[in-house]
């Protein structure tokens, strides 16, 4: 599998469900013909409302992420959900840097 983000049964559920929150908004948002400032407020206050509200039971804060995003989050795929790897395939290659430092790759 060339890109685990773009496989569906590996997506972030949170994410998904937000993303999915965020169209109906923005579907409402065009029936009712809102203006965007107008719109930009509600969703600010409705946003942070739905994140809140949207919990994983295997959500660990990212130290290194300023946001509160996941440490199990890789773009939009959560890596808990990706099959266990089998080992190096023909393809693989260390990082030099890495290997002196004796640190694995980090993004």
């Amino acid at each position: 599998m060339l890109n685990p983000g773009y496989h569906g049964s590996f997506a972030c559920t949170v994410l998904e469900r937000l993303e999915s929150h965020f169209e109906g908004f923005v579907n409402r948002v065009e029936r009712f013909q809102i203006e965007d400032l107008t719109a930009s407020m509600i969703w600010s206050r409705y946003g942070r409302k739905m994140a809140l509200a949207e919990v994983c039971t295997r959500f660990v804060p990212d130290p290194g992420d300023t946001h509160g995003a996941c440490l199990f989050r890789y773009d939009k795929a959560c890596i808990l959900r990706c099959p266990v790897c089998p080992g190096r395939c023909s393809r693989y290659k260390l990082v030099s840097n890495d290997l002196e430092r004796g640190e694995p790759f980090r993004q």
